[in-house]
């Protein structure tokens, strides 16, 4: 009866070993997936420049220029 426990003590283990193996390799994975956020520093806010003002739309049918230009 003793090698019975023994076999299920090495079952176990094994299974232990897998899980733990499975879920640091799944955990790099997850960091992979998700790149660092750059290091870039952000605009001043006076540096911004508002757009909400002083803007219309035209119908680009009026356009006489070219896409080149």
């Amino acid at each position: 009866m003793n090698s019975g426990k023994r076999n299920s003590s090495k079952r176990l283990a094994v299974t232990l070993f897998v899980l733990a193996q499975s879920f640091l390799a799944s955990s790099l994975f997850a960091q992979e997936a998700h790149p660092a956020k750059s290091a870039a520093p952000q605009p001043a806010a006076e540096a911004r420049l508002p757009l909400h003002d002083g803007w219309s739309l035209q119908t680009s049918a009026k356009v006489e220029a070219k896409g080149e230009v």
